[in-house]
């Protein structure tokens, strides 16, 4: 059994503005989907793309933690259609808030003994077990180095929306052909 995490989404693109782009009062739900494929595609490219500025490795001891090496932080993007026109970016990995948001260097004083932790498996980058005593008290307690703020979701985001930006115009010659652009 593990621990469950609540998905939350973690941006919220709405569909007025390409709507508007079209003369539609709304888009309907087929192109609303085809824009939310887009941005996935577009955060899960540029999420590769800063885990390869990062040099495809994990982030050294005691530097604040970067881009986790998993093809599943890439699979935990997805999007909803929510209501009539927004779509939400989603991802259900636990840490993406702070891996978005960046987050200071902290003590962590659930891991010590004073909690009821006594030992701590830690799995090292050989794949080898090391089993670590948790420190006595809460004042000891081991300081996580925090989370660098990463920009790949802004970044997939903005591209994304340049991309949808030509689905809009299939869209809208779509109408045209039909002969009933104001549908």
């Amino acid at each position: 059994m593990g621990i469950e995490f609540e998905i939350k989404p973690v941006k919220s693109v709405y569909g007025k503005p390409w709507s508007k782009m079209a003369g539609l009062q709304r888009l309907d739900r087929k192109t609303l989907n085809k824009v939310g494929k887009i941005l996935v595609q577009e955060i899960v490219k540029e999420a590769k793309k800063e885990m390869a500025a990062q040099g495809n490795k994990p982030t050294p001891v005691g530097e604040p933690e970067g881009l986790p090496r998993s093809r599943e932080f890439y699979r935990s993007f997805h999007y909803r259609v929510r209501g009539s026109s927004t779509i939400e970016i989603y991802s259900n990995w636990p840490w993406i808030l702070q891996l978005v948001e960046g987050r200071d260097e902290y003590k962590m004083t659930w891991l010590t003994q004073a909690e009821g932790v006594r030992r701590v498996p830690m799995k090292q980058p050989d794949g080898t077990m090391v089993i670590r005593m948790a420190p006595a008290k809460r004042s000891d307690a081991w300081i996580h180095p925090g989370f660098r703020k990463h920009k790949f979701l802004e970044r997939g985001i903005k591209k994304g929306r340049e991309k949808a930006a030509k689905v809009m115009l299939e869209y809208i010659a779509k109408q045209l052909a039909n002969g009933d652009p104001m549908r």
